[in-house]
Parts: structure tokens; sequence; C-alpha cells
């Protein structure tokens, strides 16, 4: 079995987080745990400076995303943010 991925938040990720209502947040905690056991599985997003890739769910009737990159040598998984679909990839770009 491969080892699995550590999951690491930008300040900016780990900002949203906390202030989402707790049904969510235990949502957005599996969803990452998704995400590292196949972290190279979800479609990479183009014209973005840096190597970033997407994470869909839905939760309560809206779409959700986890933007994040992946290190393959230091097997982890850094969020850099996350967030409902609207303005989300306005949001990310400005982040970047």
């Amino acid at each position: 079995m491969a080892t699995p991925y550590k999951i690491e938040m930008t300040r900016a990720a780990h900002r949203v987080y906390k202030k989402l209502d707790p049904p969510i947040q235990r949502r957005v905690k599996a969803e990452m745990e998704k995400v590292t056991a196949a972290p190279n599985a979800a479609p990479q997003l183009s014209g973005l400076p840096l190597p970033i890739r997407s994470h869909h769910f839905s939760q309560q009737g809206k779409q959700w995303r986890i933007a994040y990159t992946v290190d393959d040598a230091a097997t982890k998984v850094v969020v850099v943010l996350l967030g409902v679909r609207e303005n989300f990839y306005d949001r990310l770009k400005r982040l970047l």
C-alpha cells in the first residue's frame, strides 16, 4: 500500500475552514482524506502560476472546491483554498 499523503493548509484555506459550520467542516475533512488517497486524480487547473489541482464535491445543494498542490517528494498535499464554486476561481487567482 502506498504511503498516505499528509495534509497541510495555507493560512487562507485554514481561515475559511475555521469559519465553516461543523457538519461542513466534517465533510471537507472527509473530502481532503479522499484527496490524500489519490492526490493526482483531480484535474490540474490551467492559467495559474502554480500546478494546482481542484477537487469537486457537493454539500447541501452547493458545489464546493478544494484547490491544492501536490508535493510527491514530501508526500504532502497543500490545500491552497477551499470554498463554494461561486467566485472560487477568481478568489484563487487573486490569492496567487
